[in-house]
Order: C-alpha cells, then structure tokens, then sequence
C-alpha cells in the first residue's frame, strides 16, 4: 500500500515522503500497535489497583476486607474500583490472575530438565521474590485459606495444577497419592511463607 493510498484511505494528509530513505508504513502493523498501545494505556490505573488491593487481600483475606478499605489502600473511590472490576469478587480473581501471572513466568524462568532440579531452583525463586513482595506468599496462603469446602473456585489453582504437575515427575512424586502430593505443595509454599530463610 503506497502512502498516496494510506491518505486516502485514512485521511492521513501529514503522511508525505520528506526523506529518500521514507519506509512505507504497513498499516496493519500501525493499527496492531496503536491498539496494543492503547490496552496498555487502559489497562494501567486497572494494574496499579489491582496492585494496590493485593495488599489488603494477603493482609486479610477475601472476607476480611471491604470494598472500602481496598478503596482506601488504593486512594480512590469505591465507585472507582467498581467502574474498573465490577465487583469485589472480580477485583479479587484480578489480583490473583495478576499473581498466577507472575508464579507462571517465574516457573518457567526456573525450568530444569530434572523436575526435582526445576522445584529447587523456582522454590529458590520464591523464597527471593517474598523479600520483594512478601505479599505474594501471603496472597497464595490466604487464597487457600480462603476457599471453603462447598467453594468451586480455588483463584490459585491453576498456578498449584503447575507445581503439582512438575512435581508428578519426580521420584517420589510418582508414588505418591494427589491427596498427598497436594499437601505437600501446600506446606511448601506456607513454610516459605512464615520461615522466610535468606
């Protein structure tokens, strides 16, 4: 598409050939960007809240705070947030989705052909990350703590699904129940959480 054809099809008149050395732009490749950048821009204010409400949710729990107190720690309006998430419900998925996000690119980061060697090296990892955001670990105890047995949803579940599937590859996962398997994922993760060792 020549430019003379990007005008007229998009009244783009300031698009003029100054230069002998002018790239063509592809105009889809323009409208992928231009979009991408966008969602990005919007998406901003939605990622600060979510990070600002993360504290308050490893703090207390989902029933331990209100729509107002995570207003509060995110100073602004509880309109706001509702503008942004909806429902506290969905702000709450958010900020696990947010997390689980983040525990996905540390497992892969941490990746080791050996499973055994892979656990080691992304529970390593961990333990580092909760210097820097202790809130994490507290978010991921909290979480489970906060799913009750009549409960259908576990907002972490998909990030243990990773570690226990990893952990089915070692020896001793192999031979050992998911009941059990599960539980050990889970106090793993609680001990790194209250026994935080350099």
């Amino acid at each position: 598409m020549s430019t003379a054809d990007i005008r007229q099809n998009h009244g783009n008149d300031h698009l003029e050939d100054k230069s002998a050395n002018f790239v063509e732009p592809n105009i889809c490749e323009c409208h992928v960007r231009d979009g991408a950048r966008q969602k990005e821009q919007a998406d901003q204010p939605k990622g600060r809240l979510t990070d600002d409400c993360q504290k308050k949710f490893a703090a207390n729990g989902y029933h331990g705070v209100s729509l107002a107190a995570l207003a509060g720690e995110a100073s602004v309006s509880k309109q706001a947030l509702l503008h942004f998430f909806g429902t506290k419900q969905y702000l709450y998925s958010e900020v696990h989705s947010a997390f689980v996000d983040r525990q996905f690119a540390e497992i892969e980061a941490a990746k080791q052909p050996d499973p055994v060697m892979h656990l080691k090296a992304y529970f390593n990892r961990l333990k580092g990350s909760n210097f820097l955001r202790p809130e994490d670990a507290r978010l991921t105890v909290r979480a489970l703590l906060d799913v009750r047995e009549n409960s259908k949803v576990c907002p972490v579940k998909a990030y243990l699904d990773r570690l226990i599937e990893i952990s089915r590859g070692t020896p001793v996962g192999q031979h050992t129940s998911e009941t059990e398997m599960r539980s050990q994922v889970f106090q793993l993760i609680g001990a790194i959480q209250y026994f935080p060792f350099p």
